[in-house]
């Protein structure tokens, strides 16, 4: 099993900015919330390390932290989750890789933890504004703009039920499942993931939250959305695309333009 090292985990809380605390709710929530809003959702630099290293699995854990301090990046569901899934057991927390269904089974990662006897769903991979571990015991919500999110525990089967809404209608969700997993169970998921016809291979994708307010790049479609509206805005070239990625997320532009040199005319349909 993967575990960090001291340094690695040093160097992550660094790039949190959070400060090493014992393993308790308060810090559960500080470490979530941090990384959130520090380490966006995006698939530049997955486009980006296939195109210039042939790079098909996620990211070392070196390749990971460097990618966030020298070129802002992030990463997909398995990158983001895996990772804080590695630092949270580094740190103390009585934490499990669980696997969630979509369109296939496990397809999805999240984290399942257990801390001042409750339990508690992380997921910092989803491109949604979960800002604080989500409880299990009950059925739960939160909204961001036109967004909602609900998730619904199923008792019989211990599985719980994530569903993401725009403008009131159903658009995504997943099935999380408490059975604990391993990267080596994600694999397959992860190699069909670099498949020229996979969605992250087609189009773009990058979420940035802060308390309230969220940036998401949906191809060529930018949204900015707060407690009370959204605006949406249509850039009219890749170009602008890079600056606005540029711009708004920190990743330069000559790496965002290497990056979508891969992608196919037109982008690919974002489910």
């Amino acid at each position: 099993m993967q575990t960090l090292t001291p340094e690695q985990v040093a160097l992550y809380l660094h790039l949190l900015g959070v400060e090493r605390q014992e393993p308790t709710l308060e810090f559960l929530r500080r470490v979530v919330s941090s990384h959130l809003q520090r380490i966006p959702f995006e698939n530049i630099s997955k486009l980006w390390r296939k195109k210039r290293y042939g790079l098909v699995g996620i990211p070392t854990i070196e390749q990971f932290l460097d990618g966030i301090n020298r070129y802002c990046f992030g990463g997909t569901c398995y990158s983001n989750n895996y990772y804080l899934n590695l630092l949270l057991g580094a740190l103390g927390f009585d934490v499990r890789l669980c696997g969630a269904d979509m369109s296939l089974p496990d397809v999805h990662m999240v984290s399942r933890v257990r801390v001042q006897a409750g339990e508690y769903l992380v997921d910092v991979g989803y491109g949604a504004p979960f800002f604080a571990p989500i409880p299990l015991a009950a059925d739960w919500s939160t909204q961001l703009g036109r967004w909602k999110f609900e998730l619904t525990p199923y008792r019989a089967t211990g599985a719980w039920r994530m569903r993401q809404f725009w403008n009131g209608v159903y658009e995504h969700g997943y099935l999380a499942k408490p059975q604990p997993k391993t990267l080596n169970d994600f694999e397959p998921a992860i190699t069909s993931s670099f498949a020229p016809q996979a969605t992250f291979m087609r189009a773009v994708m990058l979420t940035r939250f802060r308390p309230g307010q969220a940036v998401v790049i949906r191809n060529l479609t930018i949204t900015k959305s707060d407690a009370e509206h959204n605006v949406e805005r249509r850039v009219a070239s890749r170009a602008e695309l890079c600056d606005e990625i540029e711009r708004l997320f920190s990743i330069s532009a000559e790496i965002a333009a290497e990056a979508l040199s891969t992608v196919p005319e037109p982008f690919g349909k974002l489910d």
